[in-house]
């Protein structure tokens, strides 16, 4: 509901000013004459969270959020409830931010706007894929079919992210612990033995000296390396949002061992699930290279299916522009061409995501196998010298005795 400032004259000839809320001006409109008011000014009162809202300065919504919404949206509709209804009983079961953008969506909904429309004020909410799906749903009067497939993609990718962070969390936890557990010796045990060391005055092994020098910068410099790190952090970060630093990084990224190869499944899984919802919604075939490339997450890659769009542009088959490219994997354009002989690009596209959703499934098995033992050679070796510098020195001490 909206709130309209508004001076009016009644039958009496009385001067009156008030608020009156309403869905449009039409509507504020009707109510002052049925009270019998004859309107001398309305203005709109706007309101602060709907206007921030719109720039998008709201509390992000977050991605189980945006999937619940989708699902139910497309299961009210596909019973047959009109789309305000479906909107009004999703905002009222929604909390926080969802709930005031889902009121503000159907308010435009209900001023003659359409649902892409609506959901195109929120950008930061519904990407550039969802709002296509949704216009092309619209425009084909399969609304609830598109959002049905958006909500399995979404549920996919969810479920699929969550097992990509899932196999990260040990590695992470014990890379933390290994550099909290050295960050506490060098700055609280070795100036302590290097007190006991300088005592004996004998000559330490270079491996101690080295120990001790370290130490010492950092129980001396520490707030050096924080600063330095917080600046090669910002630095990185800065790099990165540039166009060419992002560019190379991501470059950079997807050609890592082990790692690269993991990414490089998750790009071209959501790529291929993408390009294969936007063709089967209707979306041309520019438009949803267009659009897809934006889904890779990676500057490289999405330049490279830019890239293929401007040739397919041209008159160029699509498989054929993506052999060109070294970057496509083979199966891609070979698959892509069986799509363009058959004429069910969106299909063969689908069950191409599913291939690459699997190899990348296996891909973090691989990892989490392949991090364990490289963070337990990298925990011995650290281990050993810190044993070996400790010990030696004592060893030494002990045996002139």
């Amino acid at each position: 509901m909206k709130k309209f400032s508004f001076v009016a004259r009644s039958d009496e000839g009385q001067k009156v000013k008030g608020i009156i809320e309403a869905i449009s001006v039409e509507g504020a409109k009707n109510l002052l004459f049925k009270r019998g008011y004859h309107i001398i000014e309305l203005v709109e009162k706007r309101r602060k969270a709907s206007l921030w809202s719109r720039l998008g300065l709201h509390k992000k919504v977050g991605q189980n959020e945006l999937t619940n919404f989708t699902r139910q949206l497309s299961t009210m509709l596909n019973a047959g409830l009109p789309l305000t209804d479906a909107l009004e009983i999703l905002a009222s079961q929604a909390n926080g931010s969802m709930r005031k953008v889902l009121e503000q969506i159907l308010v435009d909904i209900r001023e003659g706007s359409s649902l892409g429309s609506a959901l195109s004020h929120y950008p930061s909410i519904f990407n550039r894929v969802y709002i296509s799906l949704v216009r092309s749903g619209e425009a084909a009067g399969a609304l609830d079919k598109v959002l049905e497939r958006l909500a399995d993609n979404l549920e996919k990718n969810r479920d699929f992210m969550g097992k990509v962070k899932g196999a990260l969390i040990y590695p992470a936890i014990v890379i933390i612990a290994m550099a909290l557990v050295a960050a506490v010796m060098m700055i609280v045990v070795i100036p302590k033995l290097n007190v006991l060391y300088q005592s004996f005055h004998t000559q330490l092994p270079l491996s101690t000296r080295i120990l001790i020098t370290f130490s010492d910068f950092m129980v001396r410099f520490w707030w050096l390396l924080l600063i330095g790190l917080i600046g090669l952090i910002n630095l990185v970060q800065w790099v990165k949002k540039t166009p060419w630093g992002g560019y190379l990084w991501d470059k950079i990224t997807v050609e890592l061992p082990v790692w690269g190869s993991l990414q490089q499944e998750v790009i071209w899984t959501n790529f291929s699930y993408t390009l294969s919802m936007l063709l089967e919604a209707g979306v041309p075939l520019i438009s949803a290279l267009d659009i897809s490339a934006e889904t890779t997450g990676n500057k490289y890659y999405s330049e490279e299916v830019k890239a293929v769009r401007s040739q397919v542009e041209k008159g160029i088959p699509m498989s054929t522009a993506m052999e060109i490219s070294e970057v496509f994997p083979r199966i891609l354009s070979q698959m892509v061409s069986i799509g363009e002989q058959t004429g069910e690009m969106d299909k063969v596209l689908y069950k191409l995501a599913h291939y690459f959703e699997v190899e990348a499934s296996q891909k973090v098995k691989n990892l989490t196998t392949s991090i364990e033992p490289i963070i337990i050679i990298i925990l011995s070796l650290g281990v050993g010298f810190l044993v070996f510098s400790i010990i030696t020195p004592i060893y030494n001490l002990t045996s002139q005795f």
